[in-house]
């Protein structure tokens, strides 16, 4: 199973933050060394309160429990059938299985981070939208751990326990099965921001992170300098310099070259973002900075977060979609 214990949205969220992949990484734990068997206590609703630990025997029924009572809400808004004895039959076994699959030779298990990424799973289906996994990760990524210490042999990524910046991973040269857990390797600097004028190699979004390349198709740019929309440049393919970004209902070329409050169209003209509701290819082309498909097959999408509430989700069968 690839990815972290959370990688897609719902149970699929989860699954990919609690059973990291061959080539994930284990975040840093805070307070809390709960093992396997140690006792945890919940509310009447049977999910706990952050940092309450939760045996792992309890752990996949907390789990089934948090996400089942908080999407009851968005099902009966959405005017779907809701039984929650149904939705939690449907859900356990998924979850007992992730679990399964998470605890193996040299992970531990901390119960108390698993009280905190309850509570974390909980909210996020209380809020009916799918929202980053940024809002489970922090909690769900610490509810196994790796033991083995930086220079120890491995065979997986999370085995190893975190190093000095939280992170650890199993690292192997060319087809050896076994590998040695090291820490992170150094992040290479960043390239600098480039200034009105001054020769670049492309344009990046400073709040996304996005980055696309000024030079055109084929050719290599010859520095590293980058210009950053937030400071109101892009970098221009025809002269690879920094210039002002395109202003509303002129002629653009890439998605990162409009002024901030437009995307650049298939026409090729900024035009202004589209409110929710509204049809979309891309999250650029939205307000919300989020296109939500109806299925993976789908070619559009709708501008705004994505609903949780479905038939399938409400039953308990899909919520890993």
């Amino acid at each position: 199973m690839g990815g972290h214990w959370l990688g897609g949205t719902g149970l699929g969220l989860l699954f990919a933050v609690l059973v990291p992949g061959c080539g994930g990484a284990v975040e840093r734990l805070p307070g809390g060394d709960g093992t396997a068997g140690s006792s945890g206590t919940a509310g009447s609703s049977g999910t706990p309160s952050s940092g309450t630990p939760v045996a792992i025997e309890a752990l996949a029924e907390r789990l089934a429990n948090a996400a089942c009572e908080n999407i009851a809400g968005c099902c009966r808004a959405a005017d779907i059938a809701f039984d929650l004895a149904t939705c939690r039959a449907n859900a356990l076994p998924v979850l007992q299985n992730a679990v399964n699959t998470a605890l193996r030779a040299n992970i531990r298990y901390d119960a108390s981070a698993a009280g905190a990424c309850i509570a974390a799973y909980g909210d996020y289906f209380k809020s009916c939208v799918q929202v980053d996994q940024a809002r489970i990760e922090p909690s769900c990524g610490r509810v196994f751990v790796g033991t083995i210490a930086i220079g120890g042999a491995c065979t997986q990524s999370e085995q190893c326990a975190p190093g000095a910046d939280g992170r650890g991973r199993c690292d192997f040269d060319s087809d050896q099965a076994q590998g040695v857990c090291i820490g992170p390797s150094a992040s290479p600097p960043p390239a600098p921001n480039g200034k009105l004028g001054e020769a670049c190699s492309g344009t990046c979004d400073g709040s996304s992170g996005d980055c696309e390349g000024g030079a055109p198709s084929g050719s290599a740019p010859s520095v590293a300098t980058l210009c950053f929309s937030d400071d109101g440049l892009q970098c221009d393919f025809r002269t690879l310099t920094c210039q002002p970004l395109t202003p509303l209902g002129e002629t653009c070329s890439f998605s990162g070259a409009c002024v901030a409050g437009t995307f650049c169209s298939d026409e090729h003209v900024c035009a202004p973002l589209k409110p929710d509701g509204a049809g979309c290819a891309d999250n650029r082309e939205c307000s919300a900075r989020r296109c939500s498909l109806a299925d993976s097959a789908a070619a559009l999408g709708t501008c705004g977060a994505k609903r949780l509430a479905t038939p399938e989700a409400c039953s308990g069968k899909d919520l890993l979609d």
